[in-house]
């Protein structure tokens, strides 16, 4: 009876010994199997507010542009106009400047043919202009301008220029 008992309780030790790691064992991998599917979950959702900030965002910055356009581009489109109207009439006068019988002593006529210095110091290309071999513009003598710019003295179909 001794070796009975004794054998029962080998037994019962060794199935003990056994059993606990492996059921702590298969105890272990379905909670982590658990937690890696939380885990999952929660990366996905990251994800997903991740993509929800930037089309927050870029949806943010298509609303600026949109504003920007609205309030800015009326505004210098009226100003375009403006000095376009502005342009065109100040063109009409100067053109008038020739045909004034007081050219030859026109302070503004003679102020337009000057060159003018620019912001950088520079003077400013007007194109068509011939410079002299010092490299200076033409500036007309007093007393000496056309007095009709389509005459025989000169003018613009003449050999003035």
């Amino acid at each position: 009876m001794s070796w009975d008992i004794i054998t029962i309780i080998a037994t019962a030790a060794a199935t003990l010994l056994t059993a606990v790691p492996i059921g702590v064992w298969v105890g272990a991998r379905l909670v982590r199997t658990k937690y890696q599917a939380e885990i999952d979950d929660l990366r996905a959702d990251v994800k997903k507010k991740i993509a929800d900030a930037q089309n927050r965002e870029l949806e943010n910055v298509r609303k600026a542009a949109d504003i920007l356009v609205a309030n800015i581009v009326p505004p210098l489109e009226a100003q375009i106009t403006k000095l376009n109207n502005e342009v065109a009439r100040l063109n009409d006068v100067l053109e008038s400047i020739w045909g004034c019988p007081h050219i030859a002593v026109c302070p503004a006529k003679h102020k337009l043919l000057q060159p003018q210095k620019s912001s950088f110091g520079a003077e400013p290309d007007r194109g068509g202009g011939i410079a002299d071999s010092d490299g200076t513009h033409r500036k007309p003598e007093r007393g000496k301008a056309r007095d009709d710019p389509y005459g025989a003295d000169g003018g613009c179909y003449g050999d003035g220029d």
